[in-house]
């Protein structure tokens, strides 16, 4: 069965003709204009449908990986990257292209696949980090994608981790994704630390969960200030002792968020 895959990020938007396991049929990935609004979106997907002569009747549903907090819906309640607030995706595309579509927040997407086919596949617990433009992240635990008690258990781009009382986009101060996301890690001069700031919240996690894999994924761990080892060496300062340090992986594989959002459409049709 194939499937319409859209990844929505903060610079990027991924499209996929597939069913999230094989390759793409179709694939392509496009830069994001300062005016990111839904009519661009809108406007580059029915692009790409008629670049490669694809038909809305040749796929059976429309699964999209959204960069920000998706509630019952299937809203896009805010995304503080696309400045969007309030906007009935799912209802927008539906009109439009008269098929299914299933929209969730990109970091569950990826842990799904993470789960069903990628590194976590059978283990009981995992922590999905996902680092690109911001940093989003998914506990599995017990074989289920853990999304909170209201689908918003996904930002841990904005744990407090410094203290020099820098405001972040969400309204807090000292956020994580000031010093270890892309955005902040791709400026002439980006800040210091970047690695101990991530290796302390990842340290917290284990202290706090203890999962049996932790997956690094996404755009900006491909810069230079990424340091895997370093990572590994320094997560042992923030780890209560009694705690295993678990298996630390960047993932090799590519586009986790998109495929995952081909594979939830075939869950939820």
């Amino acid at each position: 069965m194939t499937f319409l895959a859209i990844d929505i990020g903060g610079t990027k938007i991924r499209f996929g003709i597939g069913n999230g396991i094989k390759d793409w049929k179709f694939f392509e990935e496009i830069l994001l204009k300062n005016k990111k609004n839904i009519d661009e979106i809108i406007l580059k997907l029915e692009n790409f449908l008629k670049k490669y002569k694809i038909k809305p009747n040749s796929f059976k549903g429309i699964g999209i990986s959204f960069a920000g907090l998706i509630d019952k819906n299937k809203t896009v309640r805010i995304a503080e990257n696309l400045n969007w607030t309030n906007i009935p995706l799912a209802l927008l595309l539906e009109k439009k292209f008269k098929t299914k579509v299933f929209v969730e927040t990109d970091v569950f997407c990826g842990a799904f696949f993470m789960l069903k086919a990628g590194e976590a596949k059978n283990l009981n617990s995992a922590l999905y980090v996902s680092i690109g433009t911001g940093i989003g992240h998914a506990f599995i635990i017990n074989r289920k994608v853990w999304k909170g008690s209201n689908n918003n258990a996904n930002a841990i781009g904005h744990t407090v981790v410094t203290h020099y009382g820098n405001n972040c986009y969400c309204g807090i101060k000292d956020c994580l994704c000031l010093v270890a996301s892309g955005k902040a890690q791709s400026v002439n001069n980006p800040p210091e630390g970047a690695i101990e700031a991530l290796a302390k919240i990842l340290g917290n996690s284990i202290t706090l969960i203890e999962p049996e894999i932790i997956i690094l994924s996404g755009g900006a761990l491909n810069l230079k200030w990424f340091n895997l080892n370093k990572i590994k060496e320094s997560i042992k300062k923030y780890t209560y002792p009694g705690a295993r340090i678990p298996k630390i992986v960047k993932s090799s594989i590519n586009n986790v968020n998109l495929k995952g959002a081909a594979m939830l459409i075939k869950e939820n049709l």
